[in-house]
């Protein structure tokens, strides 16, 4: 059987980066930690946590980096400061990877949550459940049953619209979403 997956109008907005051919995409946070520390050495949780990188030439007086998800400096200064560190300086760095692709479409949009049914075993799923699989030698299908494991257990096509009556659409959605 063969599905349409119709565009939720409700979804429609325009794209703020429209006709854009590249993206940034940012890296972790690299966090580098001064601190001066009286004891000999650091405690375990600390030394598991961040990864001493040097010692600044003072005694007791060390140097951490960490490239991590924890990257709110309260936090870690907090931290730190709980186990009697002090003279805590945090420099935080990020870089970024360009990615170049196709220019971005001038509206954005999500398509309905649409049941459809395996042509093989017969399940009933939504089509958004459905998976993609290949085998060495070319052979691809976005439309794996999630059951059976069947290939091309459905024909989906999705709603296309032209930029014009999307525009159209979008001012109607707008307009609408501005009376709530």
């Amino acid at each position: 059987m063969k599905y349409t997956i119709p565009i939720r109008r409700s979804t429609i907005t325009k794209n703020s980066n429209a006709d854009s051919t590249s993206t940034l995409i940012p890296g972790p946070i690299t966090t580098s930690i001064t601190l001066s520390y009286v004891h000999p050495q650091l405690p375990a949780d600390i030394r598991e946590t961040y990864v001493v990188v040097g010692f600044t030439g003072l005694p007791g007086a060390y140097e951490l980096e960490v490239c991590s998800r924890e990257s709110d400096v309260g936090e870690i200064k907090q931290r730190l400061a709980g186990i009697g560190a002090d003279n805590i300086e945090i420099k935080q760095s990020r870089d970024y990877q360009r990615i170049d692709h196709g220019p971005e479409p001038k509206f954005n949009f999500y398509y309905e949550d649409t049941l459809v049914q395996c042509g093989h075993c017969r399940e009933v799923f939504s089509h958004t459940d459905l998976h993609s699989d290949y085998i060495d030698g070319g052979s691809y299908s976005d439309t794996v049953c999630p059951k059976c494991n069947a290939w091309d257990c459905v024909e989906i096509s999705h709603e296309r619209l032209s930029n014009e009556q999307l525009k159209t659409l979008a001012k109607v959605s707008s307009s609408s979403a501005d009376k709530y």
